[in-house]
C-alpha cells in the first residue's frame, strides 16, 4: 500500500464511519476497498420487485452471509451467518430439556417457546432454490436501498471534501459515500436477548456478548455496509494524485452478538437423595440445588462448611458467625436472621436472606445482588423482592423462584443439622 492510500484509508476511516456507529457496533476495514461488479447486484429480486434478478439477490446474499473475524482489517472467518443461525434453531432446547422442534403442545407454548416456533417457522418458509443448483437452498438478504450499485444513486449520497496531507504537501480528498443496510426477514435477532435456551456447545458458544476474548462461533452479525464512489486526491495546484470512480466497499458494520445462548443451568445428573447421602460429617451442611424453572433438573453444588458462603462471596463482608454456623450480623441478636452469599456469575452474587429461619414460613428470600455492592441493611431490602419470597418452607427444605429482572430460576438449599460438639458455638 502506498503513502498516498494509507493517507486515503485513514482520512476515509477518521471522517465516513464514526458518524454511523454506536457502543454495540464493531468494524471491519476493508482496504484496499472491494471493487464491485455493478451488473451482479443491480434490479434484484425481491418480494416487492417480482421482475427483478433472482441471480443478483443471489449474489448479494452471499456477499453479506460470511461472519468477519474481530480484527480491525476484514477477515473471513470461513462461518456463515445462515448456517450458524439455523444451527441454532435446530439444536436448540428450552431449559424445560423440550426440543423446540416438538409441535402440537400447546401446554408447552409459553413465550419463549413461541418465538422459537415462529423463527423456525419463517426460517423454513422463507428459503428459496439457487439458480446454480435448483436442489441447494439459500435465504436470501436485501440491500436497503436496493437500488446501491446505481450511478444514478450516488447523486444523493453524502459528498466530502476534506483537506489532507499528501508526502507533506497539502492536498485534498473528496468522495462519495453511502451507507447500506442489510436486511434478513428470515433471521429474529430478538431470540438472541431470549432466557431460557441452550445449544449442546453450552452457554456462551455463539458470542460472549464482548468484543475481547470472543471466541464464539457467531460473534458478529454484518448489519450495514459503508460503500463509496469518485474517490479523487488533487494538490494544490489541481494535479490528480489519486482517482478511483469505481464503487466500492470500504467497510462492514458489524453488531456484537449477545451473550448466547444465554447463562442457563447445566445439569450434573444428580439427585439430592444422592448429595445428601454424601455429604461430610460436618454440623451443619449447606446445599444448593440449582434448578431450571420447570422444577426437573439438578444443575450445580455450591458447599462451603465453615460459613456457608461461596468462595467468590465477598467475604469481608461478614458480621458474626451464628451457631448454626451462617453468617449474620452482630447487630442480629434476636434469633437466627442470617444472610448467605454465593457467586452466580462475574456481576451477581446469589443473596439468601432469612428472618426466623428455624421456626416461621415464609419469611425468607433469595435475589441476586451485584457484586459491587456492599452487604448493608439497606441494600439487601433494596435488592429484597416480594416476587422472590420462599414459597415453601418446612423440614428445612425451601425453594424460591427468582427473577427480578434477572434468569429466572429456581434455588433450593437444605438445611442439615448434625451434632454440635460440646461448648461448640460456630463451626471453625
Amino acid at each position: 500500500m502506498t503513502a498516498i492510500e494509507n493517507t486515503i484509508k485513514d482520512a476515509i476511516f477518521d471522517i465516513v464511519l464514526p458518524k454511523h456507529l454506536d457502543s454495540s457496533s464493531y468494524v471491519s476495514y476493508i482496504w484496499p476497498g472491494l471493487t464491485v461488479d455493478e451488473s451482479e447486484y443491480a434490479n434484484p429480486w425481491s418480494p416487492t420487485n417480482l421482475n427483478g434478478s433472482q441471480y443478483a439477490t443471489e449474489k448479494f446474499s452471499e456477499l453479506v452471509d460470511n461472519i468477519p473475524t474481530l480484527n480491525k482489517i476484514y477477515q473471513n472467518s470461513g462461518r456463515a451467518v445462515e448456517k450458524q443461525y439455523g444451527q441454532a434453531l435446530k439444536l436448540a432446547k428450552l431449559g424445560s430439556g423440550h426440543d423446540t422442534t416438538v409441535d402440537g403442545q400447546s401446554e408447552l407454548m409459553d413465550g419463549v417457546i413461541r418465538v422459537f416456533h415462529q423463527a423456525r417457522r419463517v426460517f423454513e418458509t422463507s428459503s428459496l432454490s439457487s439458480l446454480r443448483d435448483p436442489a441447494i437452498l439459500y435465504h436470501p438478504s436485501y440491500a436497503i436501498p436496493d437500488n446501491w450499485v446505481e450511478q444514478k444513486a450516488s447523486e444523493s449520497w453524502y459528498s466530502i471534501v476534506n483537506p489532507i496531507q499528501v508526502n507533506n504537501s497539502p492536498a485534498n480528498l473528496s468522495l462519495k459515500y453511502s451507507r447500506v443496510d442489510i436486511e434478513r426477514p428470515w433471521l429474529m435477532m430478538s431470540l438472541f436477548d431470549l432466557p431460557n435456551w441452550l445449544l449442546p456447545n453450552g452457554e456462551g458458544s455463539l458470542s460472549n456478548g464482548k468484543i475481547n476474548g470472543n471466541q464464539g462461533s457467531f460473534p458478529l452479525l454484518p448489519v450495514s455496509m459503508i460503500v463509496t464512489r469518485d474517490i479523487m486526491v488533487v494538490d494544490a495546484y489541481g494535479k490528480s494524485l489519486y482517482q478511483d470512480k469505481g464503487l466500492q466497499i470500504l467497510a462492514f458494520i458489524n453488531k456484537v452478538m449477545p451473550f448466547s445462548p444465554p447463562r442457563i443451568f447445566k445439569w450434573i445428573g444428580k439427585t439430592e437423595t444422592e448429595l445428601s447421602n454424601n455429604l461430610p460429617e460436618f454440623p451443619v451442611s449447606i446445599i444448593i440445588i440449582i434448578e431450571n424453572y420447570t422444577n426437573v433438573d439438578l444443575h450445580k453444588i455450591y458447599e462451603d462448611k465453615k460459613y456457608g458462603i461461596y468462595k467468590d462471596a465477598p467475604l469481608s463482608e461478614v458480621r458474626a458467625n451464628s451457631s448454626q454456623g451462617f453468617s449474620t450480623y452482630q447487630e442480629l441478636t434476636s434469633g437466627p436472621e442470617g444472610l448467605l452469599v454465593y457467586s452466580f456469575d462475574d456481576q451477581y452474587n446469589i443473596m439468601l436472606h432469612w428472618q426466623n429461619f428455624w421456626t416461621a414460613k415464609n419469611q425468607g428470600c433469595i435475589s441476586f445482588i451485584p457484586k459491587n455492592i456492599s452487604l448493608e441493611r439497606e441494600n439487601i431490602e433494596r435488592y429484597t423482592r416480594k416476587e422472590n419470597i420462599i414459597r415453601i418452607q418446612g423440614n428445612f427444605i425451601c425453594d424460591s423462584k427468582i427473577q427480578g429482572g434477572f434468569q429466572k430460576a429456581v434455588f433450593k438449599y437444605t438445611v442439615m443439622p448434625r451434632a454440635i460438639s460440646p461448648g461448640q458455638t460456630h463451626l471453625n
